[in-house]
């Protein structure tokens, strides 16, 4: 789905288009129940450093509070392990033609918006390793 903010880093999605865009991913979803909720992602997750939209003031909490895509819970322990391997369980690229900072920061995008920065620090590690649990993943 193509959705415009030509400046989603600096000014929000309109009520309106988001509003339409819940009821298209949920029209989507019930019509082709291969689709994975949880799955849904932005351009900034699947092509990391390449594309940064949807952009940091994109709505994801309130989608995966409407049951499309998927928020990380309060108070996580932070993961532990290799964090470039803990990336690729849960769905992002492989460091091959991106650094591992370049997909940290993209997983940032999406679920750390206030601190995009690359560096995987106790909060983006929680946040991760939170995520994996909630998908039946071990890090």
């Amino acid at each position: 789905i193509e959705i415009v903010n030509l400046h989603g880093d600096r000014h929000d999605y309109p009520d309106a288009q988001v509003a339409a865009l819940l009821a298209l991913c949920r029209d989507i979803i019930g019509r082709h129940p291969a689709i994975v909720p949880r799955n849904v992602v932005g351009h900034s997750d699947i092509a990391p450093k390449r594309k940064v939209d949807p952009g940091l003031r994109f709505p994801w909490a309130m989608l995966a509070a409407s049951g499309i895509g998927l928020w990380p819970r309060a108070g996580a322990n932070p993961l532990g392990g290799d964090m470039q391997l803990a990336l690729q369980r849960f769905g992002y690229p492989s460091a091959v033609e991106v650094t591992t900072a370049d997909i940290i920061a993209s997983f940032q995008r999406h679920f750390r918006p206030a601190r995009a920065d690359g560096v995987a620090d106790a909060e983006t590690r929680c946040l991760l390793g939170d995520l994996l649990d909630q998908v039946g993943h071990e890090a």
